[in-house]
């Protein structure tokens, strides 16, 4: 398996358990599609909006795609879902209070929002240092080109994560997803995101050259957490909202 599927079939597993079965599901951010894939074949209705969606995407009659900014789009009452998952929110919104007016538009009253934050929970100093850290690894390892430490990949920049958190006062005691969550509603689950590297080790080919990335960054974040750390990198949660806002 190649990362990216690894990464996929993690994010099933958590939504599987969190999810109810057959519900109606909008999947926005980065990879929407590929995911809305994989929870169609599971019985959801899913919706996936990804503005930056390139690659073709095999049919399925319980899966509709579009190429749509999510933040841009103002649902009416009947195209509310039972839930939202949300892939790199914190990163991807226009701000802070956009987020948070967006997402609750789509959810019905009682619905579920899901978060996968892998990233950027808290963008303080430390979490800063261990993401420059995890980069370096990856360029060693020949898993990320060299212009990634000069920030000449968008995704890979430490400081622009940084920024874009900073920016809007998202960074906060306790981690900003978790912050954000408790401001829509009741949080029912979180995982860390350790559990993802654990899955990468199991899962990619010994040859693989991400392997010793994935490695590293578990024995690491073990670390992080075994000193009580609360700023291993990533988070995902979910938060039942109670109702939502007037059209």
């Amino acid at each position: 398996m190649v990362p990216a599927d690894v990464a996929l079939a993690h994010a099933q597993l958590f939504l599987t358990r969190v999810v109810p079965r057959e519900t109606s599901v909008l999947v926005v951010g980065a990879q929407a599609a590929q995911l809305g894939w994989r929870l169609a074949h599971l019985g959801h209705d899913v919706q996936a909006m990804d503005a930056r969606l390139a690659e073709p995407i095999p049919q399925h009659p319980r899966l509709r795609l579009s190429r749509t900014d999510f933040f841009t789009v103002a649902p009416a009452k009947a195209q509310r879902v039972d839930a939202v998952i949300a892939l790199d929110g914190l990163r991807r919104a226009p701000s802070r209070e956009v987020l948070l007016d967006a997402l609750p538009r789509w959810v019905r009253p009682g619905g579920l929002l899901a978060f996968d934050e892998l990233d950027v929970e808290m963008a303080d100093g430390d979490t800063a240092r261990w993401l420059f850290e995890l980069l370096t690894q990856a360029v060693l390892t020949g898993a990320a080109p060299p212009r990634a430490l000069e920030g000449g990949e968008d995704d890979a920049s430490v400081e622009r994560w940084k920024r874009l958190l900073a920016r809007d006062g998202a960074v906060l005691p306790g981690g900003a997803l978790l912050s954000l969550c408790r401001e829509l509603g009741v949080v029912r689950e979180t995982e860390r995101g350790v559990g993802l590297f654990r899955a990468y080790c199991g899962a990619l080919e010994p040859a693989s050259r991400w392997l010793p990335l994935a490695e590293w960054a578990l024995r690491a974040e073990e670390r992080r957490l075994a000193e009580g750390s609360l700023r291993a990198v990533g988070l995902r949660a979910v938060v039942q909202v109670g109702s939502a806002p007037a059209d």
